[in-house]
């Protein structure tokens, strides 16, 4: 019995290596097709009830693909090429998964590929599922302020539109996947940025002009979230010509007066209070931290059963709230920063503004009015909801 599972084995070896080359020969001859322009050779490698998907929507039918895909042969040159790195098959060898590095026109990695074939009844292969794939790998490091600190980046993408999106340690996973290039960053003594006591809101300002110069930037999406808001409205005002639109996610109110924030810890439960209150901050800052962070992502929702949306970054020193309520208070006792109604004026590019009406952490109001009264409906466009600051971006500052 145990020879004849042996010889079996080293029947099928062969067969399934067989149906690997095969699948690998025929997802090369599809890439080919498409490099030289010849869509009759490229769809006859779709099968009659292929589905293609990507992040935009899916395709259903052979008749929808080559509708899409047409689109893509009408350039003398094709806008990009793959070639696969990794081929399995299942299922006898009728099935086969091929995923490999998808490359733009000048031969640089934008993405991952992945294709399922089918194994058809005269033995060729074709396409049955397609996509969704995956974005290549970001690239990340650390850059240099002129005055040394070295903030942490991640960029991902390419083309237009270019967006900045500062506070990467909680935004990154929610931007990265738009279309366009994206990039963001941790802020000085926030993730994996260096630490330093040089902390205000004018320092922010500064270190996303050097971001924009590190990445040769000319104009570029800003967006900015809670205090950030601010931020990216004090840049705007200083480098309109590098603006090309504005986000403000749940942004901090404009001038002091109108900068309310609640008391109360949005029904966190007791015993998550009680289990702090048995912490110390700074004896216990990884352990505070975990437990802090669940009480606060209460009070950034309006919904109590939506806090767990908010994200939980206890794994970063900068965030223990021992570290990060120093750089927080450094921030609040420097100058009052306010934005006028002329300020506002000097903003010509256009702003969304995403706010959540029972926001706790920046009151709704003062985050929208400065638009309203100083700008009006034609440039500032307003997107309200039912819930809080962290819901209503997303995250959670």
């Amino acid at each position: 019995m145990r020879k004849l599972i042996v010889l079996l084995t080293l029947i099928a070896l062969p067969l399934f290596a067989d149906s690997v080359a095969d699948v690998r020969s025929a997802e090369i001859a599809f890439a080919k097709a498409f490099a030289d322009r010849d869509p009759a050779k490229f769809f006859a490698f779709v099968a009659d009830d292929a589905t293609f998907l990507s992040a935009r929507g899916t395709l259903n039918g052979k008749a929808e693909v080559v509708k899409r895909w047409s689109e893509f042969f009408k350039s003398k040159e094709a806008p990009f090429s793959w070639r696969p790195e990794r081929v399995v098959v299942a299922n006898g060898g009728k099935l086969g998964l091929s995923t490999g590095p998808v490359f733009d026109s000048d031969g640089i990695q934008i993405g991952i590929y992945s294709s399922i074939w089918e194994k058809q009844v005269d033995g060729s292969w074709k396409i049955k599922f397609d996509g969704p794939g995956a974005p290549a790998p970001a690239e990340e490091g650390f850059l240099t302020t002129p005055d040394g600190v070295k903030l942490h980046y991640k960029k991902s993408g390419q083309g237009q539109p270019t967006v900045i999106v500062p506070l990467e340690l909680l935004l990154w996973d929610s931007f990265s996947k738009l279309p366009g290039t994206i990039i963001s960053y941790d802020l000085r003594s926030r993730g994996r940025s260096s630490h330093t006591d040089a902390i205000s809101i004018q320092n922010d300002v500064k270190d996303l002009e050097t971001v924009r110069k590190f990445f040769n930037v000319d104009r570029f999406i800003p967006v900015g979230y809670s205090y950030l808001g601010m931020m990216v409205a004090l840049y705007a005002r200083e480098h309109p010509e590098r603006v090309e639109k504005m986000i403000q996610l749940a942004p901090l109110a404009m001038t002091p007066a109108e900068r309310k924030f609640a008391n109360d810890t949005g029904g966190a439960p007791q015993q998550l209070i009680d289990k702090r209150a048995a912490l110390s901050m700074d004896a216990q800052p990884r352990e505070y931290c975990e437990v802090d962070a669940k009480i606060f992502a209460y009070y950034l929702v309006g919904d109590p059963l939506r806090a767990d949306r908010i994200p939980i970054r206890c794994d970063l020193e900068n965030e223990w709230p021992t570290n990060v309520q120093k750089t927080f208070k450094a921030l609040m006792s420097g100058p009052s920063i306010s934005l006028s109604k002329d300020d506002v004026k000097t903003i010509t590019a256009p702003v969304l503004v995403i706010h959540g009406t029972k926001d706790r952490n920046a009151a709704y109001e003062g985050g929208v009015n400065r638009w309203e009264w100083g700008r009006g409906a034609p440039t500032a466009t307003r997107r309200t909801d039912g819930y809080g600051a962290g819901q209503a971006s997303g995250q959670a500052c």
